[in-house]
C-alpha cells in the first residue's frame, strides 16, 4: 500500500472512532476503489516500462536506419563528386593530347614533315607526357617517331589505323590497351588522321600513353575495395584500377547505361568477392569513353557498423536494467540527435564545397544572382593573384577582376542570362597588372521558381596555347638564320602592294640580291663562315633600306627588297648603291672572308611588270645582267635590256 492509500484509510479509522459507527455503504465503495487503483498502478509501472523499452526499440531502430540512409545518399554524392573530378581530370589529358595532336597534325599538313625530337627539345610536346609519339604516313609505316627503334615499324594491321584510313572522323581516337611493337609496353594510343591537301589519307599521328596515367587518382576517398575506371561505349577498358582487376566488376554496366544517360549512378554485386558497390559514372563530353568509380558499401558503412553494435549493447543492458532504462534512453536518444545532427552537416558541407570546386587546376568563381561574388577557389588565387579578400563580396564588374572587354562582356552576360551557358575566349588582367588570355565557362543556376540564383564561371588559362600560336606564326613567316621574312611572307607582301599600287595607281620597286663569292666562302671557310655572312648580309640589308622597306630572305644566298612608294628610280639606285657600298666595306677588309660582293636587279611596278611574275622574272633577268657586266653592281630592268636575256636563264618567278 502506497502513502496516499495509507493516509486515507487513516482518516477513515478516524472518522469511525471519532462518530463511533462504521463508514457507510459510499464510503466502502471508494476504499475498493482505492485498492483497485493502488493494484493496478503497480501494474501499471511495469507496462509503462515494457512499453517504454518498446519504444525505445523502435526509435533505436529507426534511428540507426535514418543514419545509415543519410550515410548511404552522402556516400552517392561523394562518389559522384569524385567522378565529376575525375571526368574533369581526364577530359583535361584528352585535351592536352588532343592539343600535341593538333599541333603536329599542323606541322605535318604544312611542311609535309616533322622533326618529333626537335619539337621535344623545344618544349612544343611534353617529353614526360607519353611513351612515344610517332607518325605513320598511309600505307601504315612508322616515318618518324621519339623512338628511333619504331622507324619503319608497319602499323598498318593496327584497328585504329583501319578506322582513320576508313574514314576521317576529325576526332582523337583513344585505343583499347594495345602492347607496343617495340617496347612490348601496354599503352593507350591517342590518334589523329592526317589529310593530303586534297582530302586524302596520308597517314596518322600517335601518341603512345600509360593506362595508368589515365587512373593517376588520388584514392584516399576509393578504398581499399574501390575502383577506378576508364571505359569505352565499346565495352573495353582503356585503363583500370582496384581490388578485383582481373575479374568482372559492377562496373561494366555503367557503358550501356551511359549510352542512355550521360550520368548517373547504380549499385551491384561483384563476382570475385560478393561486395556490393555504389558505382557512379559519367560520360566525357566530345569523346566515345565514360569514367567510373565504384566504392563498397562494407567499408563505407564500416564505421556505421561499429557504432550500431554500441546502440544495440547499450539497448540491450538498459532492457535488464529497468531502474536505469530512462538515463539510457534519453543518453542513446541525445548521441542519436548528435550523430543525426553531424550527419546533416556533413550533407551539408559536401552540397557546398564539392570535390571539383577544390581539386580542379581552374580558377572558379561563384557569384549571387547581383552577380557579386561569394566565393573562389585556390586555383583562381593562383591563376589572377587576387586572394578572396580582395573579390569576395564585390559586384564582379566593379570588381579589381572586372572584365577589360566592357561591350563583349555585356553581349556575354545577356547570352548567357537567355540561354544558361556561355563559353569563348577573353582577356582579364593579374593583380601585378600582367594580362591574361583566359578560356571561360559560365552557367546559371535556378531556383525551384525558375529565376537564377547563382552564376558559376570557370577560368581556363591559355597563355600557353596562345604563346605556341604566335610562335607557329612567326616559324611560318621568318628565315630561322637570318631573322628575315621567308619567301613565303616575300610573295604574300608583293602580292598585296601590287593591289594597293593598282586601287591607288602609286609605284614601288623590286630589289633582287645575290651575293657574289658565297660559294667559294662554303667552300673554303666552311658553312659556319656561310652562315655568319648570311646573317650580316640580313643586318646590311636591315640598315641600308629606308624606313618602311623591307628585306627579305628567299633562299640560299639570294635576297629581295620591296621598295614602297618610291618616287623615281633614283631612289630604288641610291638604295642599291648604299646596299653595295655596305658589303663592301663589310666584307671587303678585316676578318672577313674577301671578295664577296652584291649583285642587284632592280625592277619598279608598272614599268618593270604590272603583276608579280612580270616584276619577278625582269627583276631575276636584271640581276642576271649585272653579275654578267662584271659583278658587285646592279642593273635596273628596261624594255630594251629584257630582249637581249638569253633564253635558259633562271628565273625568280619559276620558283615563286
Amino acid at each position: 500500500m502506497n502513502s496516499a492509500s495509507f493516509r486515507f484509510a487513516r482518516a477513515l479509522a478516524h472518522r469511525r472512532r471519532r462518530t463511533g459507527r462504521p463508514p457507510g455503504p459510499r464510503r466502502a465503495v471508494d476504499a475498493t476503489f482505492l485498492r483497485w487503483g493502488t493494484d493496478r498502478l503497480r501494474w501499471l509501472l511495469p507496462a509503462l516500462g515494457v512499453a517504454l523499452l518498446l519504444f525505445v526499440w523502435l526509435a533505436v531502430v529507426n534511428r540507426i536506419g535514418q543514419e545509415r540512409a543519410v550515410i548511404l545518399d552522402g556516400a552517392v554524392r561523394e562518389t559522384q563528386s569524385l567522378a565529376a573530378a575525375f571526368e574533369q581530370r581526364t577530359l583535361r589529358t584528352l585535351r592536352d593530347a588532343d592539343l600535341t595532336a593538333r599541333l603536329v597534325k599542323y606541322l605535318y599538313e604544312r611542311h609535309g614533315s616533322v622533326d618529333i625530337t626537335n619539337a621535344l627539345a623545344q618544349g612544343l610536346i611534353r617529353p614526360d607526357a607519353y611513351l612515344v609519339v610517332s607518325l605513320a604516313d598511309a600505307r601504315g609505316r612508322v616515318l618518324a617517331s621519339s623512338d628511333p627503334n619504331a622507324v619503319g615499324i608497319d602499323i598498318a594491321d593496327r584497328e585504329y589505323f583501319r578506322r582513320h584510313a576508313a574514314r576521317d572522323s576529325a576526332l582523337l581516337e583513344v585505343s583499347g590497351p594495345v602492347p607496343l611493337r617495340v617496347s612490348g609496353r601496354t599503352a593507350v594510343q591517342l590518334t589523329r588522321r592526317l589529310n593530303r591537301p586534297d582530302g586524302a589519307f596520308a597517314g596518322i599521328v600517335l601518341l603512345g600513353a600509360d593506362p595508368a596515367q589515365f587512373v593517376d587518382f588520388p584514392r584516399d576517398d576509393l578504398g581499399a575495395q574501390g575502383t577506378l575506371g576508364l571505359v569505352g561505349v565499346d565495352g573495353v577498358y582503356r585503363a583500370l584500377i582496384g581490388s578485383a582487376t582481373a575479374a568482372p566488376m559492377p562496373i561494366d554496366a555503367a557503358t550501356p547505361a551511359a549510352l542512355k544517360v550521360s550520368a548517373g549512378t547504380y549499385e551491384g554485386a561483384s563476382a570475385p568477392d560478393g561486395a556490393t558497390r555504389i558505382v557512379a559514372y559519367r560520360r566525357l563530353d566530345g569523346f566515345p569513353l565514360v569514367v567510373v568509380v565504384a566504392r563498397a558499401k562494407t567499408e563505407i558503412l564500416a564505421a556505421f557498423e561499429r557504432r550500431r553494435m554500441r546502440y544495440l549493447g547499450v539497448a540491450s543492458a538498459a532492457s535488464g536494467l529497468f531502474g536505469l532504462c530512462f538515463v539510457v534512453v534519453t543518453a542513446l536518444a541525445w548521441q542519436l540527435k548528435r550523430s543525426q545532427r553531424r550527419a546533416w552537416a556533413h550533407a551539408r558541407e559536401l552540397r557546398l564545397v564539392s570535390k571539383v570546386f577544390e581539386t580542379t587546376a581552374d580558377g572558379i568563381m561563384l557569384t549571387d544572382a547581383d552577380d557579386r561574388i561569394l566565393r573562389v577557389n585556390a586555383a583562381f588565387t593562383r591563376l589572377t593573384g587576387y586572394e578572396p579578400a580582395d573579390v569576395v563580396g564585390k559586384v564582379l564588374a566593379e570588381s579589381p577582376f572586372a572584365p577589360v572587354d566592357t561591350v563583349e562582356a555585356h553581349a556575354r552576360m545577356a547570352y548567357l542570362q537567355a540561354h544558361g551557358y556561355v563559353t569563348g575566349e577573353v582577356t582579364r588582367q593579374r593583380k601585378d597588372g600582367a594580362l591574361l588570355a583566359l578560356w571561360i565557362t559560365a552557367t546559371c543556376a535556378h531556383g525551384d521558381d525558375g529565376s537564377i540564383t547563382n552564376y558559376i564561371r570557370v577560368f581556363t588559362d591559355i597563355s600557353a596555347l596562345k604563346a605556341t600560336q604566335r610562335e607557329l606564326e612567326y616559324l611560318a613567316g621568318a628565315d630561322m638564320l637570318t631573322g628575315l621574312p621567308n619567301r613565303r611572307t616575300f610573295h604574300e607582301r608583293m602580292h598585296q602592294l601590287v593591289q594597293n599600287a593598282r586601287r591607288r595607281g602609286a609605284r614601288f620597286g623590286l630589289m633582287y640580291v645575290d651575293l657574289d663569292g658565297f660559294k667559294q666562302v662554303n667552300d673554303r671557310h666552311g658553312h659556319e663562315a656561310g652562315d655568319r655572312l648570311l646573317q650580316r648580309t640580313a643586318d646590311l640589308l636591315r640598315a641600308s633600306v629606308r624606313a618602311g622597306d623591307t628585306a627579305f630572305r628567299v633562299g640560299g644566298d639570294e635576297f629581295t627588297v620591296l621598295l614602297e612608294n618610291i618616287a623615281d628610280s633614283q631612289s630604288a639606285i641610291t638604295v642599291a648603291e648604299r646596299i653595295i657600298s655596305g658589303v663592301e666595306a663589310a666584307f671587303g677588309a678585316g676578318g672577313e672572308p674577301a671578295d664577296i660582293g652584291a649583285s642587284i636587279g632592280i625592277a619598279l611596278y608598272p614599268d618593270g611588270g604590272d603583276d608579280v611574275p612580270a616584276l619577278l622574272r625582269n627583276a631575276d633577268a636584271a640581276m642576271y645582267r649585272a653579275k654578267s657586266g662584271g659583278r658587285n653592281g646592279y642593273r635596273m630592268y628596261t624594255a630594251a635590256s629584257a630582249a637581249n636575256a638569253p633564253d635558259d636563264m633562271p628565273q625568280l618567278a619559276d620558283v615563286a
